[in-house]
């Protein structure tokens, strides 16, 4: 599989080659997982479907909600994520797509903070952005190179994508950056 997150670039960096070096500015940041068990029962808790009494966990509380809707991921979550792949379909409802497979709502209206799976085993040869019946409102283009994260003992490898608004749908678009950028990620391991 790979992991696939979208986000609104920031301001400041418009430019198509600045998601790569928005992670790397991070990299040094990382939050351990919490392991008191009052914290992980609370985690487990915002995740679980605890409307059933006595209702046995349906998954483990390795599913950890990372900040995902406020940043880029560093190597060591990205990781995280991919090892415990099922886990987070469940816990979090995310989706899983055949390979070079997107929703349509990448297309046609993304969402910063969007995540989902796509199967494949390389980033660099089987990640991409197919014809699809849809009329694209968004077009997405895959950087040509991909990045190791962390750069020393990389754990995972990332591909970028930019999407730019169509000018057919956004005619007041013309010469705008990306409006949308994706990670498309692998474990290191796995290419």
């Amino acid at each position: 599989f790979f992991f696939l997150m979208i986000r609104r670039p920031p301001r400041s960096t418009q430019g198509v080659s600045s998601a790569a070096s928005d992670v790397y500015k991070r990299q040094g940041y990382h939050e351990e997982c919490n392991t008191d068990p009052q914290t992980q029962k609370e985690e487990y808790d915002k995740i679980a479907d605890i409307s059933q009494p006595c209702q046995q966990p349906k998954f483990s509380s390795k599913a950890v909600k990372f900040d995902w809707n406020n940043r880029w991921l560093n190597g060591e979550e990205y990781s995280h994520i991919l090892a415990n792949a099922e886990l987070y379909i469940a816990a979090y409802s995310f989706r899983k797509y055949p390979q070079k497979t997107h929703p349509p709502s990448t297309y046609l209206n993304p969402e910063n903070g969007t995540i989902y799976f796509v199967e494949g085993s390389s980033v660099a040869s089987e990640f991409g952005f197919p014809r699809v019946c849809e009329k694209k409102r968004y077009k997405w283009k895959k950087m040509n190179f991909t990045t190791d994260l962390p750069k020393s003992k990389p754990l995972v490898s990332y591909i970028v994508a930019s999407a730019i608004r169509c000018k057919k749908f956004f005619p007041q678009a013309v010469n705008e950056g990306p409006c949308f950028r994706m990670h498309a990620v692998i474990l290191k391991n796995s290419e």
